[in-house]
């Protein structure tokens, strides 16, 4: 067993731990209307394919329901990607827990400012990009010295009681003076619509990540704030020249109304489609080449004729898009024009 990913100290006994703090992912891949744990029923969107996983407490039925009749070996693969075990210590989970649970007290402040200490904010955002970060999953990897940086202010601050928390040196920290973010926040969006977990692999000047119904930008120097606005499907509009939160600041939001931040979510869900069928059309012509077709492209019709018996064939199995299901799609679609 390896030491705890936080302390480095202590061995990572911890099984279960949630890389995103439950009372937010439950609102992103829990079985509608269910908030109790193991109830997860979410989506991983790949380049190529989607997968599927569930908690251990989802029922049978509602999984036939889902997915179709799943097979024994199905279900022993399953596993939840934001659900990890052997990362953490009993004690660092217990300090992660303490800055999870003061910060969700906040749900309910659904105006700009959320009305908790600067210091708990911060240390909370920090806690969400270091263990994104540390995954190594989500797309989102921070620069080692970066990362290295937010494990040593949450080891050195995080604490069993948070009471107890150093806020006094919190604040005089010079590394912790030089973080800051914004967040984008519209408020009980996730009541009606579809949330996503969602982090830009490339963007740096601000680290962009999209939560549920927050969005955080997230900065590593003063220098960077304002310096670089990135593309991200349409939240860095006015942007930009907009307050920042720091230790010393108390955290305010900038509040979305549901039209804008859907608007917001749909770019994105637009652009992770065409990608999906960009890859997808890429493979069609190299499938095409090898099996000695004319030309370097397959032919549009044939293009076509494959993504509909895969949309049609996932509709009467009930299960999502995986590249095993691509290929099927493709060897039946395929093999119609063999001599």
């Amino acid at each position: 067993m390896d030491n705890c990913k936080l302390c480095k100290n202590r061995l990572a006994d911890k099984t279960g731990s949630h890389l995103i703090p439950h009372f937010l992912l439950k609102r992103i891949d829990n079985e509608i209307g269910k908030s109790e744990r193991n109830k997860e029923l979410g989506f991983t969107i790949g380049e190529l394919e989607t997968t599927s996983y569930f908690g251990q407490s989802v029922l049978p039925e509602k999984l036939n329901e889902i997915y179709g009749e799943l097979s024994d070996d199905e279900i022993a693969k399953n596993s939840i990607p934001l659900i990890v075990d052997h990362y953490f210590c009993t004690d660092c989970e217990a300090k992660l827990a303490q800055i999870e649970s003061e910060y969700a007290k906040t749900l309910i402040k659904k105006g700009i400012e959320s009305k908790i200490a600067p210091e708990i904010s911060l240390l909370f955002w920090i806690s969400i990009l270091w263990r994104v970060s540390i995954s190594k999953k989500q797309g989102l990897i921070l620069k080692d010295k970066e990362e290295e940086l937010l494990r040593r202010i949450l080891n050195k601050y995080l604490n069993l009681k948070i009471e107890k928390i150093d806020f006094h040196s919190l604040k005089k920290d010079i590394e912790c003076q030089n973080l800051s973010y914004r967040l984008i926040r519209c408020p009980d969006y996730s009541e009606s619509e579809a949330t996503y977990l969602f982090c830009h692999p490339f963007h740096k000047m601000p680290y962009s990540i999209i939560l549920d119904e927050y969005v955080l930008f997230f900065y590593f120097k003063k220098g960077h704030v304002d310096n670089l606005i990135q593309s991200f499907f349409g939240f860095e509009n006015g942007l930009k020249g907009t307050g920042i939160n720091t230790v010393l600041v108390g955290e305010n939001k900038i509040i979305y109304e549901k039209k804008t931040f859907k608007s917001c979510l749909e770019n994105l869900v637009n652009l992770l489609t065409a990608n999906r069928f960009k890859s997808y059309d890429w493979l069609f012509d190299e499938a095409h080449k090898k099996m000695g077709g004319q030309g370097s492209q397959m032919p549009a019709l044939l293009k076509q004729n494959i993504v509909n018996r895969l949309i049609s064939d996932e509709k009467q199995l009930g299960r999502k898009f995986t590249f095993k299901s691509l290929v099927i799609a493709m060897y039946e679609e395929m093999k119609k024009y063999a001599p």
